[in-house]
């Protein structure tokens, strides 16, 4: 069993069906107007059929601004 912990980070992204991207569904604020980001972040999937979750962490982060890179 794995004890590796999904991060937060990943509650803000949907999966595309093609497994290559996630999309950023935060609702961000511009132009004084409410809408999704719904930027698409490179993600690299799992080799298990059954693994949907992206393996690039850091891609995720790095958009939501949580990485120092």
């Amino acid at each position: 069993m794995s004890s590796k912990q999904k991060s937060f980070a990943y509650e803000y992204f949907t999966l595309t069906s093609d497994l290559k991207y996630c999309v950023c569904q935060r609702t961000i604020n511009k132009d004084g107007k409410e809408r999704m980001c719904d930027v698409e972040v490179k993600a690299s999937v799992g080799t298990s059929p059954k693994s949907h979750a992206p393996t690039r962490i850091f891609n995720v982060e790095k958009h939501l601004g949580l990485s120092s890179s």
